[in-house]
């Protein structure tokens, strides 16, 4: 119904749910992350807060941030500055990264509709392209969390195939899941 009402009948909504508010700016600061990454080291952590800061000032512009009785906006800011520090202080597999927020325009099948969305990487080890999807996550994932989301996974990997077949690569498909600290 929510879908009706948001590309059918083109209604704005009433609010934005924090979660998704976040999510978004989350995602936001991350792309500078990758970007300074991918130019060879990560950015200052306040870079990428200060992209989340100003990414949940534009998503609230177009509808309000509904925010819980147990985050605001100086928390979700605090949280997204720790999980931008665990980040970066992750060890990352080697890589090399070739793309940054890749729209892709998949089908599956004729029958079906076509699926349109974004990757967040696409990264280039010596021996495979890898698909790298990143999550916020309040806890850490089961494999249960993994399996529940893998036809995500399936639908990169056919996406991305021809990319993998020109560069003579297996293609591989990941979650890169952040979990949400405790502020």
């Amino acid at each position: 119904l929510a879908w009706a009402f948001k590309y059918q009948r083109k209604i704005p909504p009433a609010f934005t749910p924090a979660a998704l508010a976040t999510g978004i700016a989350w995602q936001a600061g991350a792309a500078v992350g990758l970007q300074g990454l991918m130019t060879g080291s990560f950015p200052p952590v306040e870079d990428m807060v200060a992209t989340f800061a100003q990414s949940i000032e534009e998503v609230g512009a177009g509808a309000p941030i509904q925010w819980g009785q147990r985050l605001d906006r100086e928390k979700a800011i605090e949280q997204a500055r720790l999980m931008y520090a665990a980040w970066v202080a992750w060890k990352r597999p080697e890589s090399r990264i070739i793309a940054i927020a890749q729209d892709l325009d998949v089908e599956l099948a004729p029958w079906l509709p076509r699926i349109k969305g974004r990757v967040d990487t696409l990264e280039e080890p010596d021996t495979e392209l890898v698909v790298v999807d990143l999550k916020t996550s309040a806890s850490r994932w089961s494999e249960d969390d993994v399996e529940l989301r893998a036809d995500q996974l399936v639908i990169y990997r056919h996406a991305f195939r021809e990319l993998a077949r020109e560069l003579n690569k297996p293609i591989v498909a990941a979650f890169e899941v952040i979990t949400k600290t405790k502020t």
